[in-house]
């Protein structure tokens, strides 16, 4: 076999295997929320583990995704380099970085309040970059490299060859939500307006799982 070949091949399948962790933790994602009701917020009972849906607002503070700058609750970014060992080349995954805080969720009637201490998400990585050979790396990519002591160029100056993708929650985006519910006072979350404020929390046996892909519940 050829060399370039055999290094198309590598590539192909390395893609491969990432696409396939991606999907299966969309799979689990689905199949946490598929397994919990379906309800508006005003029908969940205390305690119960339900899935709703709604728009993001924001709750005291957001924060900035790293990559885009884009106010948010949650956001999501990975990055990966392209490591070449003799004849085979393959991507690996240098940084995997997610933060959250906590946010409300408006579903037209109610709102709910998320909290954001063990959140489990599966977003769409609607931001991606790159930088390699006569594509330097921006400077907010630089910026975010350095946060983990990595820099995007050889000892010999030369660019690595590298990908980043980003996904965000971002105010006013649609998103759905499996977690465990408790009604709450209010006036104890600062929230104005209703007595009561479900509040969705993680247990000691499940995260909260959250996404912004629209057509994850559909069969």
């Amino acid at each position: 076999m050829e060399p370039i070949s055999f290094i198309i091949i590598s590539g192909i399948v390395v893609g491969i295997s990432v696409f396939a962790s991606f999907q299966n933790k969309k799979r689990k994602i689905k199949k946490k929320m598929r397994n919990a009701p379906f309800k508006r917020i005003e029908h969940v009972t205390d305690g119960e583990t339900v899935t709703i849906a709604g728009n993001v607002v924001f709750y005291k503070r957001s924060i900035k995704a790293p990559l885009s700058s884009r106010e948010c609750v949650y956001y999501h970014v990975t990055v990966e380099r392209l490591k070449s060992s003799g004849k085979s080349s393959k991507w690996v995954k240098e940084i995997d970085e997610a933060s959250a805080v906590n946010f409300l969720i408006d579903d037209g009637e109610q709102l709910a309040l998320v909290e954001a201490n063990a959140i489990e998400g599966f977003l769409e990585m609607d931001r991606k970059y790159k930088s390699g050979s006569f594509n330097d790396a921006s400077q907010a990519l630089e910026s975010f490299l350095q946060k983990y002591n990595i820099k995007s160029t050889t000892t010999f100056g030369f660019n690595k060859k590298m990908r980043y993708k980003e996904g965000a929650l971002e105010k006013h985006e649609y998103c759905i939500i499996c977690g465990t519910c408790y009604w709450e006072k209010a006036k104890d979350y600062e929230i104005d307006g209703p007595e009561d404020i479900l509040i969705i929390k993680a247990t000691k046996e499940q995260p909260v799982y959250i996404t912004d892909v629209k057509d994850i519940l559909i069969k």
